[in-house]
């Protein structure tokens, strides 16, 4: 970003299985965001990367919009095979029962509101 002379960018939407750290906590990676992004949307492939991802965040005062923790094959305690067909591996969000696999994050960075 710096290297293109981006000064801002809107969204971010990172789906990158089990690499999700490297983009978002490596080093200098954490500032970049600070400064250039204003929303960042990312999908989390294991319960240890989504709870980082979400500390870190929380931890720089972004806004957390979205949190639903995946089910990454385990649905109410058992491993299923078909999760989109198991009725125990749906979210209650606020626009009604969600089909969650993958974990989902939604950041807000409070310095572009």
């Amino acid at each position: 970003m710096q290297e293109a002379n981006i000064d801002h960018i809107s969204v971010i939407d990172i789906d990158v299985y089990l690499h999700e750290k490297g983009f978002l906590l490596e080093e200098g990676a954490p500032q970049l965001l600070d400064e250039k992004v204003a929303a960042v949307h990312v999908s989390t492939h294991g319960g240890d990367i989504h709870n980082q991802i979400r500390k870190s965040f929380e931890d720089r005062k972004w806004i957390t919009r979205f949190d639903y923790i995946g089910n990454f094959y385990h649905c109410d305690g058992k491993v299923v095979d078909s999760l989109q067909f198991d009725r125990s591996c749906n979210k209650d969000t606020p626009w009604g029962s969600v089909y969650v696999r993958d974990g989902l994050l939604t950041f807000i960075n409070p310095k572009f509101m």
